[in-house]
């Protein structure tokens, strides 16, 4: 089982809505190496989304942090590479770094 399958048990098991895990689910899947993923593979899963629109956007996003806290939270990964991964590219695009929302 991979961090993201644990994550995706874990909000079932806290009895998330529905569809909410549906949406965790399809953004694990775009970024299926999100537990691994280095800055240019979080990049290119960005770049990757730009054609969406910019609230669909922002839903994967959230999303994804929501991940990353749940894996520093749990020590599935360091949170010194989730910051050094994550933070460059949400500076560029969001005009903000949301790792420091975590």
């Amino acid at each position: 089982m991979s961090t993201s399958d644990d994550w995706i048990a874990h909000l079932t098991q806290e009895r998330r809505p529905a569809n909410t895990v549906a949406t965790a689910r399809r953004v694990m899947r775009s970024l299926p190496n999100a537990s691994d993923a280095t800055r240019e593979d979080v990049e290119a899963w960005w770049a990757s989304r730009a054609h969406l629109s910019p609230a669909t956007r922002s839903n994967d996003l959230a999303i994804l942090r929501t991940f990353y806290a749940w894996c520093r939270r749990w020590e599935h990964r360091d949170a010194k590479n989730t910051t050094a991964h994550a933070s460059s590219w949400a500076n560029r695009e969001e005009g903000s770094s949301w790792i420091d929302q975590l």
